[in-house]
């Protein structure tokens, strides 16, 4: 008969999923394997009753009391009122306000001649937009309600982007500020300047902790 041919298909079907795919565990795989096995249970168990109508309402049945749950089930739900969203802004703003404290210092020793040398280009307009850049990306985060899967293309490019860009502007910083130094240009900021440079330090030690944490993950991922 035809529906035994066909329960005969998604058997064998499922078969080679589990055969051939046994690296590819997750979610997606056992989902699939689980609507399989339901095919055929359903249409084994009504192969003399059922005409071919009630079949297609049947399949039409099994599609959305069980495909469509597991799908909703298997996008992560995201709470905007966690502690881990709530230090995500708190971490944000302060990454905001120490770029604007810098811009401040910027601007503040630029009247001072021995600041104006080649280390300095471009730090103040950078520092500038990146401002507007963190004000514009607080502003999507709290509206996508702290669910980046959900940001718009454009923005998740540009995050990356401007990322990687910042990473070279803060080490052309921290060099700007060892030449200040190496060349005894005080210009009476020496506690903001102080500040800074030691907010570079912590920040580099982080960005390193978190590369390596990355790598090791990245290692033992591989190795189980």
């Amino acid at each position: 008969m035809i529906i035994v041919s066909y329960t005969r298909i998604i058997a064998r079907s499922a078969f080679q999923l589990l055969t051939t795919e046994k690296q590819k565990e997750g979610k997606i795989q056992k989902f699939i394997f689980v609507f399989l096995i339901k095919i055929i249970y359903y249409n084994s168990s009504n192969i003399i009753m059922a005409s071919k109508k009630s079949r297609v309402s049947m399949n039409n049945n099994v599609f959305s009391n069980n495909l469509m749950p597991s799908l909703r089930s298997a996008t992560p739900v995201i709470n905007k009122y966690s502690t881990i969203v709530g230090f995500s802004i708190v971490l944000h703003i302060f990454t905001l306000i120490i770029n604007m404290f810098i811009l401040n210092w910027l601007n503040k020793i630029k009247a001072c001649k021995c600041t104006n040398i080649p280390e300095r280009k471009f730090l103040p307009e950078w520092f500038s937009f990146l401002i507007i850049w963190l004000i514009i990306y607080l502003g999507v985060f709290i509206a996508y309600s702290a669910n980046p899967a959900e940001y718009p293309t454009i923005i998740t490019v540009l995050a990356m982007i401007i990322g990687f860009i910042n990473l070279v502007m803060i080490i052309r910083l921290f060099i700007y500020i060892r030449r200040l130094r190496d060349i005894n240009c005080d210009c009476g900021l020496s506690q903001e300047e102080n500040i800074i440079y030691y907010y570079l330090i912590i920040a580099f030690a982080f960005i390193a902790f978190s590369l390596l944490m990355a790598i090791i993950g990245t290692l033992f991922a591989v190795t189980t």
